[in-house]
């Protein structure tokens, strides 16, 4: 068993679920751990460079489409509803139910999220998050404050 930095904050020889773990972070000059409910985030600091100015405005404009409490809202009732299968789309009115929100207030909030639609079997349109961005919802909830 590796310690890290000469110190392990739990008994090795104790197993854990998830209502006794809670959060451990541990953020040295080495890099950063997470552990938080089912999601794990490491990050190795060996090699960070400064973000170009560029680069923090791009960053900036990703974070921006997530500050609106109803694209939130959309987001994750689109993560809960197809986050088991990939390869599910929904239906408006599931999103609908899911969010509590009107379609219009949907509607909005898709203009500004990852958001994959096409035609289902039935002629109807489905609805899910693209695929290459299904980690969004995790990581954004690292940010929830931690009780």
């Amino acid at each position: 068993m590796t310690f890290y930095s000469g110190y392990l904050p739990w008994d090795p020889d104790k197993m854990y679920d998830q209502q006794t773990w809670g959060t451990s972070i541990c953020s040295e000059p080495e890099g950063v751990t997470i552990a938080r409910q089912e999601m794990l985030f490491f990050s190795d600091h060996a090699d960070k460079r400064e973000l170009a100015p560029d680069q923090l405005l791009s960053l900036y404009s990703v974070l921006r489409a997530y500050t609106d409490a109803d694209r939130l809202t959309v987001l994750f009732a689109l993560y809960q509803l197809t986050r088991h299968d990939f390869d599910s789309f929904v239906s408006m009115e599931n999103i609908v139910r899911a969010a509590g929100l009107d379609e219009r207030t949907i509607r909005d909030a898709f203009l500004h999220l990852p958001v994959h639609c096409k035609r289902l079997e039935d002629s109807s349109i489905g609805y899910r998050i693209e695929a290459s961005n299904m980690h969004l919802p995790a990581l954004l909830m690292l940010f929830m404050p931690f009780y």
